[in-house]
């Protein structure tokens, strides 16, 4: 089942992150695999070839939650964002920018995030959020590789990223 609520009604990081931690945890084990290095990329699921399944990485899982790729269509952010606005690939689009602020967010790259969640990478942040967003850590295991690896993370991401991320105001 997809989810409704659309990627660009979300203002803030933190409700970003808790969107895409919930799309997450409802893809099917069955058609996608965990990957902290692929967006939405169909691969054998094993060395038969018979099988196929979906790596994605967070932002992936919300491309495959909201139902803005095919479920085995290998696509960037920039291609999702072409399919669903204007047509073309501009950076500022709403779409593009939160898929890449999720992935900063992976990265623990909360000030590339933030950036990103303005529309505009290059206003600077004040400097009360710039100290909030660098006592924050990366998140633990986000390079994984298999489900036990991304609940993990996922987990980190629900018990201290979001609870940071709305202390500092985003």
């Amino acid at each position: 089942m997809r989810n409704t609520q659309s990627l660009t009604d979300v203002e803030r990081l933190s409700e970003l992150v808790k969107l895409a931690v919930d799309d997450a945890r409802k893809l099917d084990r069955d058609a996608y695999w965990p990957d902290a290095g692929r967006w939405h990329e169909p691969k054998p699921k094993d060395r038969t070839y018979n099988e196929m399944v979906c790596h994605v990485c967070l932002g992936g899982a919300v491309i495959a939650g909201r139902g803005l790729a095919d479920d085995y269509e290998d696509v960037t952010p920039g291609m999702v964002a072409a399919k669903g606005s204007r047509g073309d690939m501009a950076r500022n689009d709403s779409i593009y920018n939160r898929l890449v602020a999720l992935d900063s967010v992976r990265q623990g790259l909360y000030h590339s995030a933030a950036r990103w969640m303005q529309e505009d990478t290059s206003i600077a942040l004040d400097s009360r959020l710039d100290n909030a967003l660098n006592r924050i850590r990366e998140p633990r295991h986000a390079k994984f590789r298999n489900w036990d690896e991304f609940g993990r993370f996922l987990d980190d991401l629900e018990s201290r990223v979001i609870p940071a991320l709305r202390a500092a105001g985003i």
